[in-house]
C-alpha cells in the first residue's frame, strides 16, 4: 500500500505541478517558489511530527499526497482569481499542440530518469552486494552531502527563468555573463561547504544519528570531492535546459 500511494505521488506530481509552473509563464516566478517552499517545508514540519510519534509508513506516505492536492489545489484557485483571463481547463485546449509536447517532454523524462538511476541505482547496487547496513552508512553519507547541491540548486532555479528569457530576447552577452555567474556561485558555495563538511562530518553524522551510524572517512572524502564537479556540471546544464537545448543534456 505504501509503494502505490508513493507511486501515485509520483505520478500526480507531473500534472499537478503544471500549476506551479503557470507562475513562471506569466512572470511570477517567486510566487511559484514561493507556494513550492512552502509544500516542502510542510512536508519536514509534517514528518518530523509523524516521526515523533512513531507513525507507520502509510500514513508518511499519504501526507506526501494530501499536501500535493492541498498546495495544488490553492495553487489552482490562487491563479485563476489572479488571472482570471486565462482558460485553465480542456475546453479551448489545442490537442494537436499537445501532441507536439511529447517529444521534448520524453527529453525531459530522460533527464529526470539518470536522476533516478544516479540516486536509486547505486543503492539498489550496495543493497545486492554489500548488505543493508552499507546501504545505511552509504544513504546518511550521501543525503548530508546532497544538502549542500540543494543550496546550490536553488541559486541555480532562481536564475533559471532570466535566463529563458534573455535568450528569447537574443541578449547572448547577458547569458553569457549570468553563466559565468552561476559557474563561480556554484564552485563558491560548493567548496566553502565540502570544506566545512570535511572537519565537521563526523560530529554532525555522529550527533544526527545518536551515534548509531559509523562514520566512514574515505566514503566521506569521495562523496564531498564530487560536490564541485557536481555543482559545475549543473551550473551549465542549466543553461541548455533554460534555453530548451535539452537534447544533448538528455
Amino acid at each position: 500500500a505504501t509503494v502505490l500511494i508513493l507511486g501515485s505521488f509520483i505520478l500526480l506530481s507531473v500534472p499537478l505541478g503544471l500549476f506551479s509552473g503557470l507562475y513562471r509563464t506569466v512572470g511570477e516566478f517567486s510566487r511559484g517558489a514561493i507556494i513550492d517552499n512552502t509544500r516542502e517545508l510542510l512536508l519536514v514540519l509534517f514528518l518530523a511530527v509523524f516521526l515523533f510519534f512513531k507513525s507507520g509508513f502509510m500514513a508518511i506516505a499519504l501526507i506526501h499526497i494530501f499536501l500535493l492536492f492541498t498546495v495544488s489545489g490553492f495553487a489552482f484557485f490562487d491563479f485563476k482569481r489572479r488571472y482570471p483571463e486565462i482558460n485553465l481547463g480542456f475546453k479551448e485546449a489545442d490537442w494537436r499542440m499537445s501532441f507536439s509536447f511529447v517529444g521534448p517532454g520524453l527529453l525531459f523524462f530522460l533527464v529526470l530518469l539518470s536522476d533516478a538511476l544516479k540516486i536509486q541505482g547505486s543503492v539498489l547496487v550496495i543493497s545486492s552486494t554489500l548488505g543493508v547496513l552499507m546501504v545505511a552508512i552509504f544513504s546518511i553519507h550521501r543525503t548530508l552531502g546532497n544538502l549542500i547541491l540543494k543550496i546550490v540548486g536553488s541559486v541555480r532555479n532562481a536564475v533559471w527563468p532570466e535566463l529563458t528569457v534573455t535568450e528569447s530576447r537574443g541578449d547572448y552577452g547577458k547569458m553569457q555573463m549570468a553563466h559565468g555567474f552561476l559557474i563561480k556561485i556554484s564552485l563558491l558555495l560548493s567548496f566553502t561547504f565540502a570544506v566545512f563538511l570535511f572537519f565537521a562530518g563526523e560530529g554532525i553524522i555522529g550527533l544526527w544519528t545518536g551515534g548509531k551510524i559509523s562514520f566512514s572517512p574515505l566514503l566521506w572524502l569521495i562523496l564531498i570531492s564530487y560536490l564541485p564537479i557536481n555543482a559545475l556540471w549543473e551550473a551549465s546544464g542549466t543553461i541548455q535546459l533554460a534555453t530548451n537545448r535539452h537534447r544533448k543534456y538528455a
